[in-house]
């Protein structure tokens, strides 16, 4: 994703870099409300085998697909409008289509990480970005333009969600999805937490972007994504361990001790990494994105504090919601937002993208310290069993003619 990056930087230049980063920021906040925190409770809840069934939850998940094209081509529409990246007719509909391909891959791809297969989840990722990267290097020899690109991004997360389906049905939890709206109506009221979490988590992610796009332009929208997109290379490892962290931590198979060796050591390689990209992140800028990004060098050097914060972050808040502790998760994420928020608006009015990247310190260490303390109050699940159940064997329970 970072080569997709710079390829589409220095193929649009910064005011339509800055159009694409606010349509796929919009995507990303249409499929975070759309999903209801559904996926997030159910990967805790069959990890631990418990609450909704998967041929349910399949169930489910088809609706929320469909609730999910009547958002994006609603509040989508009118967020692009407001942003100036409403440029021809076609884009809320290319964003309808990348928005709800992004929620059918959340949605299957929980299910696989659920049952303990991390590879062939994140494997759908591997395949959607090798596929957008290849596309977006022949627009570059060819003939290149911001609809292309935002075509490509469609093109690859259909291909993203064919590939999860097949990987799904390979692991023998494709089933046929059954209607149940009273556990659909449970499910929910115990998932609404988990949206909270992860909207307000995307809020404090992603919502500079669309603030700056409002406040000062597409231009420095794409600037700043630049620096912001060259730090989040630094979650790669947080990201990676809290993917595997959340089922061992879910099935009670960590002990608090290897947690806790776990988070220092992504600490450890965070500030270690958050230094050398603050030394030669300027430079690459320079040498990779062109002399039209320099104004992305302030900010990347003050996104590095802002990575590490997030690092302690998402190590600490995968073992706070696998340990089913959604509600504290809740609460503290949207406590953030609320002062990320504050920040953007004083910071961004007053020092333009360098205050967006203040403001994202400030909400980073809100959200670094919340999720510690959380973390340290959360009591790990014990495990169900004494050994993990395979998916083959549990799903022969979950047939709705033998349940």
């Amino acid at each position: 994703m970072v080569g997709v990056a710079v390829l589409t930087a220095r193929q649009v230049g910064p005011g339509g870099r800055g159009i694409i980063v606010v349509f796929t920021t919009i995507a990303s906040f249409t499929m975070l409300l759309s999903s209801l925190g559904a996926n997030v409770r159910a990967r805790v809840d069959l990890t631990q085998r418990q609450g909704l069934a998967l041929p349910e939850y399949l169930g489910l998940a088809a609706c929320l697909v469909g609730l999910q094209v009547v958002v994006t081509l609603t509040a989508g529409t009118v967020v692009l409008a407001a942003g100036h990246a409403l440029y021809s007719f076609i884009a809320p509909l290319l964003l309808c289509a990348y928005g709800t391909g992004l929620l059918a891959s959340a949605l299957l791809r929980d299910v696989l990480y659920a049952f303990g297969l991390p590879g062939r989840a994140s494997s759908g990722d591997v395949v959607g970005a090798v596929l957008l990267l290849t596309m977006v290097g022949v627009l570059e020899l060819t003939r290149s333009s911001v609809t292309l690109i935002l075509l490509s991004f469609v093109m690859s997360t259909a291909f993203q969600v064919t590939y999860l389906v097949a990987a799904t049905g390979r692991a023998g939890l494709l089933m046929r999805p059954t209607r149940d709206c009273r556990q659909w109506g449970a499910h929910l009221r115990r998932s609404m937490p988990a949206l909270l979490q992860t909207s307000a988590q995307a809020g404090i992610i992603r919502g500079d972007r669309l603030l700056l796009g409002v406040m000062v332009g597409t231009a420095a929208v794409g600037t700043y994504g630049v620096a912001a997109t060259m730090t989040e290379v630094l979650w790669l490892v947080p990201l990676s361990l809290g993917n595997v962290l959340f089922h061992r931590v879910a099935s009670g198979k960590l002990t608090w001790k290897e947690q806790r060796r776990i988070r220092r050591g992504n600490l450890l390689i965070a500030a270690l990494s958050a230094i050398a990209m603050a030394l030669i992140g300027p430079h690459i800028i320079d040498v990779v994105f062109g002399k039209e990004f320099a104004g992305a060098a302030a900010p990347l050097r003050i996104l590095c504090v802002a990575a590490v914060l997030g690092s302690s972050y998402h190590i600490d808040i995968v073992r706070v919601t696998a340990a089913g502790a959604l509600r504290a998760a809740g609460r503290l994420v949207a406590a953030s937002l609320f002062v990320t928020a504050l920040a953007d608006v004083t910071l961004i009015w007053a020092f333009g993208i360098d205050g967006a990247a203040l403001a994202s310190v400030i909400g980073y260490t809100a959200l670094a310290v919340g999720s510690s303390s959380a973390a340290s109050r959360v009591t790990a699940i014990r495990p169900l069993d004494s050994s993990f159940m395979p998916p083959s064997v549990w799903l022969r329970h979950q047939l709705p003619e033998e349940r």
